[in-house]
């Protein structure tokens, strides 16, 4: 099979706007009282997800029709796959040590769907409130959203590669789209607001967020600079992030207005750079978020359990904690994986490869309950 030597120029202010998500996401879980809103923060990682990904497989299709499909889903697997299941099982065997074997249990049952990247259907099956307080909660309970960006992982590419083969004007392809962003949308708010039903862990209520960056990508706007929208945007997700107040009903019509910054954010530049997300820090935070969002939710929790009185002391200790795993596994297991040029060379086998590693993974959480 021919290799794609395709290298997609990495946009710092992009990684700049990953960093600034997870930090949300991990100060929301860490400092509930003062970031109360910071669960945006996986919003923000939806549209930024539909964006990047439909780039690539933009520019997997230019270069080889054929094995478009294959190489881009071995680049997920080697993108996703190691470190989930990674964090997944360490999580499981640490619970089971620290906890004790009913903790590790439910941590296995839990392990399991998240495995399968079910969580969200698992989670929503047992009424589970992610932002319960003063009640025990899983410890992988965060990989519902790892769960919704992979079941969209699954549909997307078939899609749009699809429409690529069959349909030849780009304005059809950004118009059914946009018809499938609307879709979306409108389930998400007769779902809420007419049958009453929660959204958060709902697949078809959080695709829209997806393919709002999608539609972007497909549109491929010019690049501007226009500094004043952007930091529009930015304050609208800092308004957010402190005042909006944690609900199961989320996303709701206010929604909007979080994925359209996010949307205005993720606009190409003509050559200046946003240094308010386009500095050292925030990249690095970028580079290493999805590390930062697997590790600090396990942390917090098995912390929370372990210490009756969990104190500022206590916080900071896991933050440390959740960055030096986190910065660890980058460098030592994450990277490795992601440059092996035995995998970039052989996609199906990558692909063969990763199911076989999430067989083995399921298997071990079910012996483990």
């Amino acid at each position: 099979m021919k290799t794609l030597d395709i290298r997609h120029p990495i946009r710092s202010d992009i990684q700049g706007l990953r960093g600034l998500a997870v930090i949300f996401v991990i100060l929301a879980h860490l400092f509930p009282s003062t970031l109360p809103g910071g669960f945006i923060g996986v919003d923000i990682f939806f549209v930024i997800s539909g964006y990047v990904i439909t780039n690539q497989l933009k520019s997997l299709w230019s270069q080889d029709k054929e094995h478009a499909i294959s190489e881009f889903y071995a680049r997920r697997v080697r993108r996703i796959l190691p470190a989930a299941l990674l964090v997944l099982t360490t999580t499981v065997l640490v619970t089971k040590f620290l906890l004790g074997p009913i903790f590790g249990a439910d941590s296995a049952r839990d392990g399991f769907w998240s495995t399968l990247f079910l969580a969200n259907f698992h989670f929503a099956s047992q009424s589970q409130d992610y932002f319960a307080t003063g009640v025990p909660q899983s410890l992988v309970q965060h990989y519902w959203s790892l769960a919704i960006e992979e079941q969209f992982y699954l549909l997307w590419p078939i899609i749009l590669l699809s429409l690529f083969k069959w349909v030849k004007s780009k304005a059809i392809v950004n118009a059914i789209t946009g018809l499938l962003l609307l879709a979306s949308l409108s389930f998400c708010l007769i779902n809420l607001y007419v049958a009453q039903n929660l959204n958060f862990f709902n697949s078809g209520a959080r695709g829209w967020q997806l393919l709002a960056g999608c539609l972007l990508a497909l549109l491929a706007v010019n690049p501007r600079d226009i500094l004043i929208l952007r930091i529009g945007a930015l304050g609208i997700l800092f308004t957010f992030a402190f005042l909006l107040t944690p609900t199961m009903n989320w996303p709701n019509i206010a929604s909007l207005a979080v994925v359209t910054a996010s949307v205005i954010l993720c606009l190409p530049m003509s050559g200046g750079r946003f240094r308010a997300l386009d500095n050292r820090i925030f990249v690095y935070l970028g580079d290493i978020s999805f590390l930062l969002y697997l590790w600090h939710w396990p942390i917090l929790m098995i912390s929370k359990n372990y210490h009756s009185e969990f104190n500022l002391q206590q916080t900071l200790l896991v933050l440390l904690c959740t960055v030096i795993f986190s910065v660890t596994t980058h460098h030592f297991f994450e990277k490795p994986i992601r440059r092996s040029q035995i995998l970039i060379r052989h996609p199906r086998i990558t692909i063969v490869g990763g199911l076989t590693l999430v067989l083995i993974t399921a298997i071990f959480m079910r012996s483990v309950q």
